[in-house]
């Protein structure tokens, strides 16, 4: 039976040299189409200018009427600018993919035209190429420079899996406008990347260090740019800094616009930086220049996921300051390994860094350091369960925080938001919510887009539990946003799998569906084990109410081995709850009960009354064919504990299952 379906038509104007991003634009739209497009009675079609046939129209010419008809334009730059179009004047454009950029733009703000949306993507070009540029450099610099100055926005890309990437989640956004029902997608005036994409790289003095004339003009110029950069004045101290580098690269220089170019995630400009100074410190043989570069080079590869070639950084970097002594430099490395060692999943090892972290920060008094590493310390906690232990930790870090680094503003809404995470594990709802309230304006007031994400993120799945699932969507739309905004991945993933739960619960089962698999396939490109565990849990979930047994029992056992790993005690619980369910509808109960009870124990222990609940209604199904007055006692249970967390849906569950209990009982 044919049915009616959107088309939508989708531009790439590039110059001749990414011929594999514009192979993978093809076949990202391909298997887009076939994974979710479709399933929403739309289809993207790509647009290139390889399609042009013969005629008397110049080949410019026909990709401009080709643009004309399309919906959405993505504009690539490699690292040619690309040839002049020989019917343009000299005075309007050097390229033909500049002439497509200007006429896509024209045809956005023409309200009569079909343009929804025009993204430019441009590869991040090597750092030598700034210092000395060609004519193709100059012209793709000057051409960042003009988006930056009229507050447009630009996405940077190192190869083309992460050009895929990008172009994935532009597509995404475009079918979450088509459900919503079409329209042009508003313009952002805020530049490409968060200024808070990545955290700061914080300086720690070392011994015998490099330092400038406070005096003297440089000094008080990159001085200037730090501030202009704390302003959120980021083009005004980029200038300065690039203006500082041409006349001279020295090393106090060359790092402050590394660490700025961190902040703005220009990552291969930082890196490169980064390894020249550890090139000239290793020269002059200077141990607190070589530790501190390499550290940061290590904070690179730990925003990509790479976090095997971080650990090895890391433990390099450790080695330095230990042959000069710097007690600080040491413990700022034992606090990034345990962060390294704890995304990889090594929990034991995680936590005996942060230790020797929060030893030797204690010892010297560092305040900003030893609050950061409780609050590390309390995030492996919270992963093992041990909530009691977690929240002092966290409220230590944040009486640090008030006592003593007052103006660190972004960390303490950091240690309030994870807080907030700890009580709404416990059930505290009510707590959790003021707790991420207050995160939020704190964030919003700073203008911490990243961190306003993070906490959207958890606020939705507070308004879910409570039973608002339209305000939980709101807020979960609300964080996906901003997050695909700053092509933050692991953000991205989360609220996408968080999406998923909301549809779960409304029993819209293919939007679950669909959630839940771009959230997992993310994940997986990321590496991030706790997301891809989430993800694969709600994945689970999703195929065992949709009566796929075998395939949710493969998922909660991916899973399982995942949180086995990471020692996660929550999220295994939650998977032993599904486990159960499935081994129950294979009729195999005691095995069922086992697992449940194994459960139980942990969340009774550790005061997770959220899962503890959940957890009761799974025991009183399965023992269906025990007493009455034993099931009857697991749901009055959990009645009180979701009453008192204030979790209406689950609740509204549980009464269900009493009504058919005592119906039961009358026949």
């Amino acid at each position: 039976m044919a049915k009616k379906v959107t088309l939508y038509k989708v531009f790439i104007g590039s110059p001749s040299d990414v011929n594999e991003e514009r192979e993978r634009f093809k076949n990202v739209i391909a298997l887009f189409n076939e994974r979710y497009a479709i399933k929403h009675d739309a289809i993207f079609m790509p647009v290139y200018w390889e399609q042009n046939t013969g005629g008397m129209l110049h080949p410019q010419d026909k990709a401009n009427h080709r643009l004309d008809e399309c919906d959405y334009a993505l504009i690539v730059f490699g690292k040619k600018w690309g040839t002049k179009p020989k019917h343009a004047t000299k005075a309007r454009f050097t390229s033909g993919t500049e002439e497509e950029f200007k006429r896509a733009v024209s045809n956005y703000n023409d309200d009569d035209s079909d343009m929804n949306d025009v993204v430019v993507v441009m590869k991040q070009l090597p750092a030598d190429s700034e210092e000395d540029p060609g004519y193709n450099a100059k012209r793709i610099i000057t051409f960042k420079k003009k988006l930056r100055k009229n507050g447009l926005s630009y996405l940077a890309y190192v190869d083309a899996n992460e050009f895929a990437s990008i172009l994935d989640n532009h597509l995404s956004e475009w079918l979450d406008n088509h459900i919503k029902g079409g329209g042009k997608i508003q313009k952002s005036k805020s530049i490409e990347y968060d200024y808070f994409k990545f955290k700061h790289i914080e300086h720690i003095p070392f011994p015998g260090e490099q330092t400038l004339d406070k005096k003297s003009k440089r000094y008080k110029r990159l001085k200037k740019a730090g501030k202009l950069a704390d302003q959120y004045m980021v083009f005004e101290a980029q200038e300065i800094y690039e203006s500082i580098i041409e006349h001279e690269r020295c090393l106090p220089a060359l790092n402050d616009y590394a660490k700025f170019l961190f902040r703005i995630g220009e990552l291969s400009n930082s890196e490169h930086l980064f390894a020249e100074i550890v090139e000239v410190a290793k020269f002059e043989n200077n141990f607190g220049w070589m530790a501190r570069a390499t550290a940061n080079l290590a904070m690179i590869c730990l925003s990509r996921c790479e976090h095997d070639k971080a650990i090895s950084l890391l433990h390099e970097s450790l080695e330095y300051n230990q042959n000069q002594e710097h007690s600080v430099g040491i413990a700022d490395n034992h606090r990034h390994l345990s962060n390294a060692y704890r995304l990889q999943g090594n929990l034991d090892i995680a936590e005996e860094h942060i230790q020797k972290s929060i030893d030797i920060f204690n010892h010297n008094n560092v305040y900003s350091g030893l609050a950061d590493s409780h609050a590390d310390y309390g995030v492996i906690l919270r992963i093992r369960g041990q909530y009691s232990r977690s929240l002092a930790h966290y409220d230590k870090a944040l009486k640090i925080n008030i006592e003593h680094t007052p103006e660190k503003q972004s960390c303490r809404a950091d240690y309030i938001d994870r807080l907030g995470t700890v009580h709404r594990i416990r059930g505290n709802l009510a707590s959790a919510e003021k707790h991420y309230l207050e995160a939020l304006t704190i964030n919003e007031n700073l203008s911490r887009r990243r961190g306003e994400a993070e906490v959207l993120g958890h606020l939705g799945l507070v308004e879910f539990y409570f039973g608002n699932f339209e305000e939980a969507f709101t807020k979960l739309e609300q964080a996906l946003v901003i997050d695909r905004q700053l092509n933050n991945r692991d953000g991205i993933a989360k609220h996408l799998a968080s999406k998923a739960r909301v549809f779960h619960w409304q029993q819209k089962r293919e939007l679950a569906y669909d959630s839940a698999r771009q959230s997992l396939d993310i994940n997986r490109i990321t590496g991030s084990i706790e997301g891809l565990a989430y993800s694969l849990y709600i994945l689970g979930s999703i195929q065992y109410s949709n009566k796929e047994i075998t395939r949710a029992e493969k998922s909660v056992e991916e899973a399982l081995m995942l949180w086995q790993k990471l020692k996660g005690a929550e999220g295994k619980a939650e998977c032993l709850e599904l486990k159960s369910q499935i081994l129950h509808s294979r009729q195999l109960d005691r095995a069922a009960l086992e697992v449940v009870n194994e459960a139980l124990v942990y969340c009774q222990e550790s005061g997770a009354s959220l899962m503890e609940s959940s957890l009761l209604v799974a025991r009183a199904n399965i023992n269906s064919g025990a007493a009455s007055d034993v099931r009857r006692g697991d749901l009055e249970k959990a009645l009180a504990i979701a009453t008192e967390n204030g979790e209406i849906p689950k609740m509204n569950m549980i009464h269900s299952h009493l009504r058919t209990l005592v119906a039961d009982k009358e026949c």
